[in-house]
């Protein structure tokens, strides 16, 4: 994503003329389909390795024409172009939605909407996330296994030491922009820790950033002719809203001392009680396994309303074939994402993994919540067996989820082209406005524009 895709035409020519070697595994004499598996656990994540090795044994065991081929590859925006450009992908790999539509325009993903059709899977998508992972035509590239809409997430415990609390006891919930700021103020005065944590480095600053924006109302472009992208947000909404995060700063001295933050370093900080509130989704089990913050202390809440709306930042993550696979490396992985519980059906062995992993999680103190964040599949059958578990192994008041899942905020995805390109490019717009307080936010926001403009959409 921070790798300019100008680079990857030369890249792309490079390897074809080389005719890389690994093109991707082939069927071998005995018949047997071998496929590569992408984000296979390293020798450092022993556990993790030891339990998908064994996966791996059981599943070859019942399926003796297919073999599983480990590939450590995780999808990572920095190396992603470089690996599709020299054909060196696994046959099955993760990426995130925001990537779709590059990897199906740039040939770096199979078409699957045949042997999903076979396998009864196309239907069973649910329409609102099959449209991430689609094309035009409506053919499918990808089987999503995660989908998230980001919230606001208190620390229930930070908020009644800083007084924020109604007159049952149950703590208060910011509603608007301005409400967030001055609670934020609040907690830094009354308790000396960061009211609010934003992210500012590592393509998280503009992630987080676009929530914010999107309540200013601020369009961050444009589909023009031809099916080109117009970048449109060297706009006074945009400039506002950059202004609102250097009001945080400045103006309500709200965020933490240290201004480079990634997304990991903002969850640390709030999960090791530093910070009072986060943008986040209901999955914090990094705040409670990594930081050991007290499940309890959790609360999730709707995202903010702003001057212009109120809107949650939608996105996911899915699996997609490499353009080289082969029909039977297609259904021979999609078989292995349905042994692994990926598949829209929940047979009894399938539940029986739910079970267990739900039951895995809560021996280790994760949270299991009774209910999935965005059903992924469309079964209703299926979906309340899995969430009949789920209820069963709950270790979480669900109250503390009450607000977030009424769904206040509209659900946005994330923007269709570059976006991963534009959150760097924001980075440098939030990290300027939180350095410098003088900063121009008009001048920051019409430069952020024509950089976006210049080295990405028009080179798209």
């Amino acid at each position: 994503m921070k790798t300019l895709i100008s680079k990857c035409c030369s890249i792309f020519l490079a390897a074809v003329l080389s005719v890389s070697v690994l093109a991707g595994c082939q069927k071998g004499k005995s018949g047997v389909t071998e496929v590569s598996i992408g984000a296979w656990p390293t020798e450092s994540q022993k556990e993790l390795l030891e339990q998908q090795n064994q996966y791996k044994a059981q599943f070859e065991e019942q399926n003796q024409d297919i073999k599983i081929i480990p590939d450590t590859y995780k999808f990572d925006v920095k190396t992603f172009m470089v690996k599709a450009g020299a054909n060196q992908l696994p046959n099955l790999y993760n990426t995130y939605f925001t990537e779709v539509k590059k990897n199906i325009a740039h040939g770096f993903a199979a078409d699957i909407t045949d042997e999903l059709k076979e396998m009864g899977w196309y239907d069973a998508i649910s329409p609102e996330i099959r449209k991430y992972v689609e094309d035009e035509n409506g053919h499918v590239f990808g089987v999503p296994f995660d989908a998230y809409a980001q919230g606001l997430c208190i620390n229930k415990s930070i908020f009644k030491e800083a007084g924020l609390v109604n007159s049952d006891g149950s703590v208060m919930i910011p509603q608007t922009l301005d409400e967030v700021a001055e609670f934020a103020k609040t907690i830094k005065e009354k308790t000396g820790k960061a009211g609010f944590v934003i992210s500012t480095t590592n393509n998280g600053g503009g992630w987080q950033f676009m929530n914010i924006a999107w309540d200013f109302g601020v369009e961050f472009m444009k589909e023009g002719e031809k099916g080109k992208y117009i970048a449109t947000f060297d706009t006074q909404e945009c400039a506002d809203a950059l202004q609102y995060v250097s009001d945080l700063c400045w103006k309500y001295n709200a965020l933490p001392d240290n201004k480079v933050i990634d997304v990991n370093e903002g969850r640390r900080i709030f999960g090791t009680g530093q910070a009072g509130m986060i943008f986040y989704n209901p999955s914090g089990n990094d705040l409670v396994q990594k930081y050991g913050m007290n499940k309890d202390d959790l609360l999730y809440a709707s995202m903010p309303s702003g001057p212009k709306g109120r809107f949650a930042q939608m996105g996911g993550n899915l699996y997609m074939f490499s353009a080289n696979s082969t029909k039977e490396q297609i259904k021979a992985g999609l078989k292995w994402l349905e042994f692994r519980g990926s598949g829209p059906f929940a047979t009894d062995e399938i539940l029986e993994k739910s079970r267990n992993t739900c039951k895995i999680a809560v021996e280790k103190g994760e949270i299991v919540m009774g209910r999935d964040t965005f059903p992924i599949w469309n079964d209703e059958e299926s979906n309340k067996k899995k969430n009949d578990i789920r209820n069963e192994y709950c270790n979480v008041d669900m109250k503390n989820y009450e607000d977030y899942y009424e769904f206040k905020a509209t659900l946005k995805p994330e923007e269709p082209v570059c976006a991963q390109q534009l959150y760097a490019i924001l980075d440098k717009c939030i990290q300027e406005v939180l350095t410098n307080k003088n900063a121009d936010c008009k001048a920051l926001v019409k430069q952020a524009n024509e950089e976006f403009q210049k080295n990405h959409l028009d080179k798209e």
